[in-house]
């Protein structure tokens, strides 16, 4: 690749050495070059990749935003070379992000949930989208799995690139809190950009929630194309917050307790799904959904007026939004002949888990039996609560492990038993699938099981090894030996 390109494409301050006329690859990690590479010295959070191009072996090139003394290849001084990098990444993949819609959601709960009601709206559309997301990325025949919410810049491009070969015509992505305030994603800009909802989470990460908001307030300050619409659910605390500051962008608002730009009600809810009413000034309709819950009906009407605001016909959005019968890991129905029902879902936070309880609690003819543990080396402070919101809700509370990382699972459950209510059923179990076991032994008819944490993980993770680990698996083969799981046809 000819380097006076790129020269051109990052618009250098100033260059220090002799510079070759072609270069190799492009690199933000100091342990991939290879000669004639490019290196671009990024300073992050914890890290900053001036400080090892002393150790760099070989002949390379460095873009750098401070001059290091006392090496001897040659440094190209840029005014920030985040932004070099990605547009480095644009020339090297030859992509034009302008050519495409991109469309974004964040907040703590409901943005997968999100992305896949916008990628049936889309497919019922005609139009052939790529999702980034927590459980994966995917485009037509392109299916991996997520190793991050949001990848960082050199993966997402490389996302990217696999879309434009694939066809994509629209991307929906989920932004997470780290990747803004780590600034992951580079100068994307959004077309497109939904607030669902804050609640605390990742307080390992923030210090505190204000670190939290600001984090997803620059998806909206810095991500929005100039003629960029903020969609902002104002029913959050967070969300009125976020759009009372932002009244100098093209921000609108829902509500289901307001009258705002989109005002919506719950007209039903029952264990077949929901009924949705949504409003402003120009137009009125029902949406229907086999979704459950409260907390839904507040991510259907966020996907109806990100697609409205992306040109596609109401009762296109409203098929699409039909079509979707469940999302992988969210409230995830087992199907089963025991006359009870079995739940997977990835309520992993107590207002998740409030939510997912309550509106099980709303349709349950018996009792509900919650099986559930919290993440170690993570925020601790949310144990306590949700053994709380898990005793609350349920009749019988199977505590059990999550993904205990470094931790000995045995001290998050005792964080979680200050929570709980002993006068309820309360079993300790540390072992997962014993847990799950114990919960569809247990359950009778009418009874409801929610399997709450792990929801589409495949996996296990303790300090000295990860393993395969699902809930749904368990929880079918548990059922197949109590002689009552539904075989469903291929």
């Amino acid at each position: 690749m000819r380097i006076d390109r790129l020269l051109k494409k990052i618009n250098p301050l100033e260059i220090k050495g002799e510079l070759p006329d072609f270069y190799n690859d492009i690199t933000d990690d100091s342990r991939e070059i290879s000669d004639n590479d490019i290196f671009f010295a990024i300073k992050g959070i914890s890290k900053d990749g001036h400080d090892f191009l002393k150790d760099i072996k070989g002949k390379f090139i460095a873009i750098v935003e401070r001059y290091v003394q006392d090496i001897s290849t040659p440094q190209i001084l840029v005014s920030s070379t985040k932004r070099a990098f990605f547009e480095a990444l644009q020339l090297k993949y030859n992509l034009d992000l302008d050519k495409i819609p991109f469309v974004a959601v964040t907040g703590t709960n409901g943005k997968t949930t999100f992305t896949y009601l916008m990628e049936s709206i889309l497919k019922t559309n005609g139009r052939n989208p790529g999702i980034i997301g927590t459980v994966n990325y995917r485009c037509g025949s392109l299916i991996k799995n997520s190793t991050h919410t949001t990848p960082d810049m050199k993966s997402l491009f490389k996302i990217l690139d696999e879309f434009n070969r694939h066809n994509c015509d629209v991307v929906v992505m989920e932004v997470s809190s780290h990747a803004l305030k780590q600034n992951r994603i580079g100068e994307l800009k959004f077309d497109l950009a939904l607030f669902t909802n804050l609640t605390p989470e990742h307080l390992d990460f923030h210090s505190h929630m204000e670190d939290y908001y600001s984090s997803k307030k620059i998806l909206f300050e810095r991500h929005l194309k100039k003629d960029g619409i903020g969609i902002i659910n104002i029913d959050d605390a967070y969300g009125k917050r976020l759009y009372e500051e932002l009244a100098d962008k093209k921000i609108e608002g829902f509500s289901f307790n307001l009258k705002t730009d989109y005002t919506c009600a719950l007209l039903k809810m029952d264990e077949k799904g929901i009924d949705v009413g949504i409003w402003s000034k120009d137009f009125s309709d029902i949406i229907s959904s086999s979704l459950k819950g409260r907390f839904n009906a507040y991510n259907l009407c966020g996907a109806y007026i990100a697609a409205r605001k992306l040109g596609i016909d109401n009762n296109i959005i409203k098929e699409g939004l039909k079509r979707v019968l469940n999302i992988p890991g969210r409230l995830e129905e087992i199907p089963n002949e025991c006359g009870f029902s079995v739940l997977v879902d990835y309520a992993h936070t107590p207002d998740a888990l409030e939510n997912v309880l309550i509106t099980v609690r709303e349709f349950a003819r018996n009792r509900v039996i919650t099986v559930f543990g919290c993440g170690g080396d993570r925020d601790k402070s949310k144990r306590e609560p949700m053994g709380k919101v898990a005793s609350k809700y349920s009749d019988i509370v199977i505590v059990t492990s999550d993904n205990p990382r470094n931790e000995n699972p045995e001290d998050i459950i005792e964080d979680i038993k200050k929570g709980l209510d002993f006068s309820k059923k309360i079993i300790i179990q540390p072992d997962r699938e014993k847990a799950i076991k114990d919960a569809i032994y247990s359950a009778r008819k009418g009874d409801i099981i929610i399997i709450a944490g792990k929801g589409h993980e495949n996996y296990q993770i303790f300090k000295d090894k990860t393993v395969h680990f699902s809930d749904q698996e368990v929880a079918k083969k548990i059922l197949e030996i109590r002689q009552c799981l539904v075989k469903l046809e291929n």
